[in-house]
């Protein structure tokens, strides 16, 4: 039996900006999670009365590249956190690397930052949740 080659999200990085010069945003202070949602394939149905054997037939049309979704801890007066709210209230798409650990890849895309929330429990620590809608494809180097 071999070695797993699992990974952990240990030293991601998850970087945010509107690829200007100078951009504003960076990469994201203290991110916890970076989660991948969504991604689908939409379907016509083309079926007629002679398909075969009384079946459905489907052809693929566009494809929806779907959401991401991160959180991280909140950080107030952070810049790069604070840069989330100026690239969201812009209402248009932001450049996205999520690098992943260990030289293991990238992913980059186009998004649109679609909400920004905080939460700050009296009991635990607060948290910044944000959720992109990608726009376009997600470009893979592993």
């Amino acid at each position: 039996m071999s070695a797993s080659n699992a990974f952990t999200g240990y030293d991601q990085t998850l970087s945010i900006s509107d690829g200007g010069s100078p951009p504003i945003g960076g990469v994201i202070s203290e991110v916890q999670s970076v989660d991948y949602s969504g991604s689908k394939v939409d379907l016509a149905d083309v079926t007629h009365s002679k398909s075969p054997n009384r079946r459905r037939e489907f052809k693929a049309t566009l494809i929806d590249s779907g959401e991401v979704s991160f959180t991280a801890n909140f950080i107030p007066g952070d810049s790069s956190q604070a840069a989330l709210r100026s690239l969201m209230d812009a209402a248009a798409p932001v450049h996205v690397v999520h690098t992943l650990p260990n030289s293991l890849g990238t992913r980059t895309f186009l998004a649109i930052i679609q909400s920004l929330d905080a939460t700050t429990p009296f009991d635990k620590e607060a948290k910044l949740s944000c959720k992109l809608k990608v726009t376009g494809a997600i470009t893979e180097s592993f």
